[in-house]
């Protein structure tokens, strides 16, 4: 047996599974088999696949699905299909560095963990690097992991080495988010993680990634969240980190299920943080108080330069006054924190043109990191 499997999902990557594959196989560590799964691909994706496991049927194990079932199903299949009850997953359009197995593997056994994650380094279409790295909260530890997937997800299931057991299934009702279900879930259970702060793939940005599709995930998370009893995990989570702290997390949770009332109820007349002002803000923005949303985000400018609380500020600004001059000024503020923030860029835009109905509202505050950008989707 194995001490690793690899797990690979692929769906319509012919332009990039060549170096996913390779990066895999010149893995320094070499004890592993390599499980890829193709998802009824209509493009020569499966022909190269099976190229490689003829070449190298002593390491890969190809199946195919006969009908496109989804990224989930692929990695749920290629999981049962697997021989080893180590499980290091890599996505068809991203390529691992040669040591990425080799660390995982030793970090994996020196810890008593279930889950190891690593950091990586965004790359575009074509692998020039984008000079940018995903990273990890400083603060984050498994003691307040749920707290903070609660307010964004930190997890990626391509970025993972997993331990196999009977928890370890893809939602395969959910479009995309599928990995943000899963640790959501396995974190609630108790299950133990580790972060290895080394860049050890590289992440591939490009136009069909499917998490780059903001509508479509934020819709899988709604769904996701909106299973929880977030009454009584708000409770669980006060008990053990105090009544602000769960106040701020299961907030941004009903923020995420269009439920502003939950988030105002929760946060009205508590102390400030970026998550919970961001969340009352555009919570009294749902309701109608505009005025009440403009205060806390000016609040909000006054603590932080997050590029979000500027373009909100913007949009919020000039749908009460008309002053097109001070809503570019506060644009290109934060387009001058965040070059490639796709809504400020897409409202300085609108307003040039005077197409003021299109002018977009950020949800969230903006990641330190920019994942997708001149790629990313509204729906």
């Amino acid at each position: 047996m194995p001490r690793v499997s690899v797990i690979m999902p692929a769906y319509n990557c012919e332009g990039y599974i060549e170096a996913a594959i390779e990066s895999v196989l010149n893995q320094t560590f070499q004890d592993f088999e390599f499980v890829i799964v193709d998802d009824c691909s209509n493009d020569t994706t499966p022909e190269i696949i099976q190229a490689y496991s003829e070449r190298c049927s002593d390491r890969i194990l190809f199946i195919r699905h006969k009908t496109n079932l989804g990224a989930a199903a692929a990695r749920n299949t290629a999981i049962q299909n697997s021989s080893s009850n180590i499980l290091m997953l890599a996505d068809a359009d991203d390529i691992q560095y040669r040591n990425r197995l080799e660390t995982l593997y030793r970090e994996f056994l020196k810890n008593d963990v279930d889950m190891i994650f690593n950091d990586c380094e965004m790359i575009d279409h074509s692998g020039r690097s984008l000079s940018r790295n995903k990273g990890y909260p400083s603060e984050l530890t498994n003691e307040n992991i749920v707290l903070h997937l609660l307010k964004r997800n930190h997890l990626w299931i391509g970025l993972s080495m997993l331990r196999k057991n009977e928890d370890l299934i893809f939602d395969t009702s959910l479009p995309n988010a599928e990995d943000f279900e899963l640790f959501l879930r396995l974190c609630l259970k108790g299950y133990k993680f580790k972060i290895v702060n080394q860049s050890l793939t590289s992440y591939r940005v490009h136009e069909n990634n499917i998490s780059g599709n903001g509508y479509i995930s934020n819709q899988s998370v709604k769904t996701i969240l909106s299973r929880l009893d977030l009454q009584k995990l708000y409770i669980e989570l006060a008990q053990r980190h105090g009544e602000f702290e769960a106040s701020v997390a299961i907030a941004a949770a009903y923020a995420w299920i269009d439920e502003p009332e939950g988030v105002i109820k929760l946060l009205e007349g508590k102390p400030f943080s970026l998550e919970g002002y961001f969340a009352l803000a555009m919570s009294y923005f749902k309701l109608g108080q505009h005025s009440e949303s403009l205060r806390v985000f000016r609040l909000l400018s006054n603590h932080t330069s997050n590029p979000a609380v500027l373009n909100n500020l913007s949009v919020i600004s000039f749908m009460m006054d008309s002053n097109n001059e001070k809503a570019r000024e506060l644009l290109n503020e934060a387009l001058s924190v965040q070059p490639e923030y796709q809504d400020a860029a897409r409202n300085l835009e609108y307003l040039e043109r005077g197409e003021i109905d299109k002018l977009k509202l950020t949800e969230r505050p903006l990641r330190e990191q920019v994942v997708h950008s001149k790629h990313y989707k509204l729906d």
